[in-house]
């Protein structure tokens, strides 16, 4: 499964794919330039080789979707991680899958319910003294 998230949004858009190589995440690069043509894009990448081809590199520089790599071991750090755990708690998990078209139909299930209920996610987290700043903090 490929997957981004539209932080102005809160939605979950996914493809699933037999296979994860770059050829099939230079394609979900495109769909984005194409459902979303003239904003500006970011990529936040995991460390995942087919985020780092070459020929990836170079097709994002020509669609204008500029990739930010996160650090080793930093996929904490990638909104749309911890929504995977989610879909995998509350689709996956425990269940007894046929094959793999009733799963990806749950999947399916799972995200477009998600989505209906999305809500944006740039909103920081509320009294958090992580999110502010020396000169934003109440005097003691």
């Amino acid at each position: 499964m490929l997957s981004l998230i539209n932080l102005a949004t809160g939605k979950i858009y996914d493809r699933i794919r037999s296979r994860t190589r770059w050829r099939e995440f230079l394609g979900l690069l495109e769909a984005l330039r194409a459902r979303w043509p003239r904003e500006q894009l970011y990529d936040v990448l995991g460390g995942i080789s087919p985020h780092a081809h070459s020929d990836v590199r170079v097709r994002a520089t020509i669609h204008d979707i500029e990739p930010v790599f996160l650090q080793t071991y930093g996929s904490c750090l990638n909104r749309v991680e911890s929504e995977f755990a989610a879909l995998r708690q509350f689709a996956l998990n425990g269940t007894g899958h046929r094959s793999h078209s009733e799963q990806n139909a749950r999947v399916a299930a799972y995200v477009g319910g998600r989505n209906s209920r999305a809500e944006p996610k740039t909103r920081r987290a509320p009294n958090s003294p992580v999110r502010e700043g020396p000169n934003t903090s109440a005097a003691a």
